[in-house]
This record gives structure tokens, C-alpha cells and sequence, in this order.
């Protein structure tokens, strides 16, 4: 465990490197670029949950996925998937592929987003029924948002590999980068996050965990597991809190950075290394 001055220190340095790299001149390196052209709260939120949902592969091929996703559902999302029936949302999917995500996938993902739009008025009542302002954590709402949504798939779609990842279960072992992603734009309220959700509190965050930040997490002292998994978000997000206790997530877009924009070598390189902010406090 780290000593107080030590996280003293990390705190400062990790405040540096969120002025270097958490600013708006580098959302289009994020998914969240494709969220932020539409105006009204309850469309951002279905673009924001299909976005997060296909954040895997590289930024390029990301926003490819993302935009051909959201093409079908114009410039009022939650009003059209809301006024389709099942035919016509798996109708407006086909023909889409992203890596191993097919048109039941996606058309699945949209019957279910419409259905419990229609039924529960938005994705943060679902999420609500799950958690409580008490809560340590926003693992109850997580699974009451993912297990709801689930249980809205189409026949069609249950049971497929692609419909099973984008409902990644938060209850599961692995580290549900995507969907504590998504948790952080809806509930975090400064930039660049959204702050749409009034029913959790960003100290009820866990961090998003890829490989990027699970290996910037180790280098700085964060954790020492190598997994990328549910314990290692548990034990990167306990760091943090001791850091920033009502804010444990504040860092994850700058970290993020130093690994998507290829700031942070997997090997040490002095000439690279030493202008970073973290490090006096990197033991790579």
C-alpha cells in the first residue's frame, strides 16, 4: 500500500497530466466525439451506451463501427428505436458487421434499448433499480442495467457471441471496460464527461479498465496484477479513491491517452520516459 506522501505526490502528478491530456483537443481520439453533436439528454444516452458498447479495436475502426451503428437511427435515436417494433429494428440492422458483431447483434441491441425505453422511460431507470446512494460501488446498478437489457433480446439474438459481449455481465470476472466506460460519461459531471445521471455519484465509479490504463496502472504503482480483470479494477479504483475519494475515475481519459496516443512505451526509452508526468513515479 502506498504511503500518504506518496499519494500526496501521485495526486499532484496525476493533476499535471490531466491538464496535458484531459482537454477537449483530444476527443477525437474517443468515442465520445460521436455522442457529442446530439442535443437532447435522452438521445445522448442510447448513442453513449451503443457507442461505449463497440469501443474495442483501434480509434479508426471504432468510429467506423460506432457511425454505422447509429446511421439507421437518425437525428432522434431514442425516438425511433422507442417507435420500432421488432422487425423493424432487426430490419434496420442488416447487413452490419463490426469484427464479430453481426446484424442480430446490433438489431437485438436495439429491440432492447427501444423496449426499455418504452417500459422503464430511460437506461438510468433501469440502472436505478439496482443501486443505492449508499452503495460503495455501481456494481448493483451495472448488473441491473445489463441482466434488464438482456432479458429484452429477441429470440433471435439470445444466446450469440456478439449479443453476449455487447451485454458484457458486470457480475462476471472480467474487467467490463466498456460498460464502466459508458457509467463514467453518464454520471461523471466534469468535462469531458456528460453528468446525465443523477441517481449514482462519481465516487461510486470503477475505473474502465483496457490495456492501456491496467498497464499504465501497474507501472505507476497502482496495482500489481497483471490480469486485466474484475479484481484489478477493484484494487486500481481503491488506489484512486485513496487519491481522490469522491472522484476515483477523474484520471482514466488522461491515462488513457498515454497509451492510445503512444506516449507510454513498453519498454523503458529515457528519451521518451523522462518528459512524461508520471515519471517520478513510474517503475517501468
Amino acid at each position: 500500500m502506498m504511503s500518504g506522501s506518496r499519494h500526496r505526490a501521485m495526486g499532484e502528478l496525476l493533476e499535471q497530466l490531466l491538464v496535458r491530456y484531459g482537454g477537449p483537443e483530444h476527443i477525437d481520439s474517443d468515442p465520445l466525439q460521436m455522442i457529442l453533436p446530439f442535443t437532447h439528454p435522452e438521445d445522448k444516452e442510447v448513442v453513449a451506451f451503443l457507442a461505449a458498447s463497440l469501443s474495442f479495436g483501434n480509434v479508426k475502426a471504432i468510429l467506423g463501427g460506432i457511425e454505422a451503428a447509429l446511421k439507421p437511427l437518425g437525428s432522434r435515436p431514442s425516438e425511433r428505436l422507442k417507435s420500432w417494433g421488432q422487425g423493424d429494428a432487426l430490419a434496420a440492422a442488416k447487413g452490419f458487421q463490426y469484427r464479430w458483431i453481426h446484424d442480430l447483434d446490433l438489431g437485438g441491441l436495439y429491440v432492447a434499448l427501444g423496449e426499455t425505453l418504452r417500459t422503464e422511460g430511460s437506461l438510468e431507470a433501469l440502472f436505478g433499480q439496482g443501486i443505492a446512494k449508499e452503495d460503495e460501488t455501481i456494481l448493483g446498478g451495472a448488473s441491473a442495467l445489463v441482466h434488464g437489457l438482456r432479458s429484452r433480446l429477441p429470440v433471435v439474438s439470445q444466446g450469440r457471441r456478439g449479443g453476449r459481449f455487447l451485454l458484457a455481465d458486470p457480475d462476471g470476472a472480467g474487467a467490463s471496460k466498456r460498460l464502466h466506460m459508458f457509467l463514467r460519461w453518464m454520471i461523471r459531471t466534469e468535462a469531458p464527461d456528460l453528468g446525465l445521471w443523477r441517481c449514482a455519484s462519481p465516487r461510486q465509479l470503477l475505473m474502465p479498465l483496457d490495456t492501456h490504463v491496467a498497464r499504465i496502472s501497474r507501472y505507476i504503482g497502482l496495482t500489481k496484477r497483471v490480469q486485466v480483470d474484475r479484481r484489478t479494477v477493484l484494487e486500481v479504483t481503491a488506489s484512486l479513491r485513496r487519491i481522490r475519494p469522491e472522484d476515483p475515475t477523474r484520471y482514466d481519459f488522461a491515462i488513457a491517452r498515454l497509451g492510445i496516443l503512444g506516449q507510454c512505451p513498453h519498454q523503458r526509452e529515457e528519451h521518451r520516459c523522462a518528459p512524461c508526468d508520471l515519471f517520478a513515479v513510474c517503475t517501468l
